[in-house]
């Protein structure tokens, strides 16, 4: 074996280790005098090169000597072997343990073979207890396949990707993993670098979390965020800007303070959906300005989770769509107006042709049998004749008077004129339960209606005329309840009938319903309102008419009989 360099305490390993091998570049130096002139015998070229060989083994001991070389590659009949000096590894796993970044050394199929400190400082587990653990077992569950796949990569080439290391307390540690294949004393190995991203992440979570709150301080809708038991934790600009209440002001309250009376169980219920997990999507609703003004927003509500999912809040987005919907409003009730005054224009013609027959029918009948008892009374012989006659043309005369007295009454009500609203309501319930058959209760309760204006007169006769006329038609009822009350802002009527019920809200914004929308239009010309109620039986309608400062002088003074 030529040129072999070794030591009594080194030992062979198979393979290449990093390190210096063989001698310097500069052993190949011309030699020193020291070493002397080479026997005159000697040919001038074998002399150049024993000296150079020479000038080598000198360098290479000096350099052994110093601790410049840690291993030496030794040819043989067996190839080149790489000799690693005693002490030679301490420097490189001085080097390894004082790294930033985890290392291990793997086998093939995943065991620990080795690592160093920073890696179980990492996942907080002993050192020499990592030792011969499989690299699967501290990853998730629903990260070992990926991991089996990765390891089978790294066989054929570098692989890097990202995994969550599990910590001894169970905590999760996300790290960066490179892997790459050498080759060992039996077979291929894989060496394992393992960067912490804690930080990486943490900043990214932090950058993420100043953009989330510059896009949260910059909306224009209430972002409100709440704790699990309703109290207000945080509260945007935009939140200001719709509610009224200032951060200070708002934070550390109920989200009751946001609530009319009438949407007071609301919340509960979505808080419920909120502790499931779950979405409350956009929804129309009504909200309570600080200045007790009530408007309409759109609100959508999501939970609040940790890392881990559980949910610790809710997060709620609310628009201001007040002017949206009064817009709308606005919209609809010019489209029904215009719809009414057709509808009002096709029912004056039909009330002239109902006239018209009627007069006819009946007026213009009644009328020819007195022109007919007229001639018959010429032609009578007799005076008990004459007063038979007289009598049964009398009679027919009041009839006609009571059927023109009766068009008239249904084109206008002239006892409204001249006894006031009580008077013209209580006969035309009179007529209307001789007509139809249907008992009414009418309680007027001694009110006095002298010092209402004659619009307000008029128009709750209408509107209690267009409901009994809906009841007639259409409900099938055999009772119906009137019931007039007077407070000092307002005077209410309250109609309820036995009959079958309808749905109110489809009917409220229908527009084939004629008389419905003729009470609601003829009440906000009084200012104000009509209220359905309606269940499978029975229907209430609750008209209220505001009463101005000069109705007041005398709200409630009964009237004297």
């Amino acid at each position: 074996m030529a040129n072999k360099r070794t030591r009594s305490d080194g030992r062979v390993l198979p393979g290449r280790l990093p390190g210096k091998v063989a001698a310097p570049r500069s052993a190949r130096r011309n030699l020193r005098p020291s070493l002397g002139e080479p026997p005159p015998s000697t040919r001038p070229d074998q002399q150049s090169k024993i000296l150079a060989r020479l000038r080598a083994a000198e360098e290479t001991l000096r350099a052994i000597q110093s601790g410049e070389v840690d291993a030496l590659m030794v040819s043989g009949r067996r190839g080149d072997q790489v000799v690693s000096l005693k002490g030679g590894e301490l420097a490189y796993r001085m080097l390894v343990e004082a790294m930033s970044e985890g290392a291990a050394t793997l086998s093939r199929n995943g065991v620990l073979l080795y690592c160093n400190r920073r890696f179980a400082e990492l996942i907080c587990r002993p050192q020499e207890k990592l030792i011969g653990m499989a690299v699967q077992s501290l990853v998730t569950k629903t990260e070992r396949s990926r991991l089996e796949v990765f390891l089978a990569d790294a066989q054929k080439a570098v692989v890097k990707s990202e995994f969550n290391l599990l910590r001894r307390d169970k905590r999760l540690v996300p790290v960066n993993l490179s892997l790459n294949r050498f080759p060992g004393r039996k077979g291929y190995a894989l060496s394992m670098v393992i960067t912490d991203l804690t930080e990486q992440k943490r900043r990214h979570v932090e950058d993420t979390r100043l953009q989330l709150a510059a896009i949260v301080e910059s909306s224009q809708d209430a972002i409100i965020g709440k704790s699990l038991d309703a109290k207000i934790v945080s509260w945007n600009p935009g939140a200001e800007e719709i509610y009224g209440y200032t951060p200070e002001e708002a934070i550390g309250q109920p989200i009751s303070i946001l609530l009319p009376p009438e949407r007071a169980d609301e919340w509960p219920a979505i808080m419920e959906r909120v502790r499931r997990g779950q979405k409350v999507e956009h929804y129309e609703t009504k909200r309570l300005r600080k200045d007790g003004t009530v408007i309409d927003v759109s609100l959508a509500v999501s939970p609040i989770k940790t890392a881990e999912g559980e949910t610790v809040g809710a997060s709620a987005v609310s628009r201001d769509i007040t002017d949206r919907k009064q817009a709308a409003e606005i919209k609809q009730a010019q489209a029904m107006r215009q719809l009414l005054l057709e509808r009002v224009l096709t029912a004056q013609e039909e009330e002239r042709r109902r006239i018209a027959r009627e007069l006819h029918d009946e007026s213009g009948q009644l009328l020819t049998s007195v022109l007919v008892g007229l001639r018959t009374l010429e032609d009578s012989r007799k005076l008990s004749d004459v007063k038979a006659q007289g009598n049964r043309l009398r009679e027919i005369t009041a009839q006609a008077l009571d059927e023109i007295g009766r068009l008239a009454r249904g084109l206008h009500p002239t006892v409204l004129d001249d006894h006031g609203l009580g008077v013209a309501v209580s006969r035309y319930v009179s007529e209307y339960t001789k007509t139809h058959n249907i008992a009414v209760d009418l309680k007027l309760n001694e009110l006095n209606f002298d010092d209402l204006p004659s619009a307000i007169q008029m128009g709750l006769y209408r509107i209690v005329q267009e409901a009994l006329t809906n009841v007639a038609r259409h409900s099938g009822a055999k009772t119906v309840s009137i019931k007039f009350t007077r407070s000092a802002t307002a005077l209410e009527v309250a109609i309820i009938d036995d009959g079958c019920g309808f749905d109110a809200k489809a009917v409220a914004v229908s527009s084939h319903r004629l008389g419905i929308q003729s009470m609601k239009e003829r009440a906000a010309m009084l200012g104000g309102t009509v209220t359905f109620l309606s269940r499978r039986r029975g229907t209430k309608i609750l008209v209220r008419a505001p009463l101005a400062k000069q109705e007041l002088k005398h709200p409630a003074e009964p009237r004297n009989t």
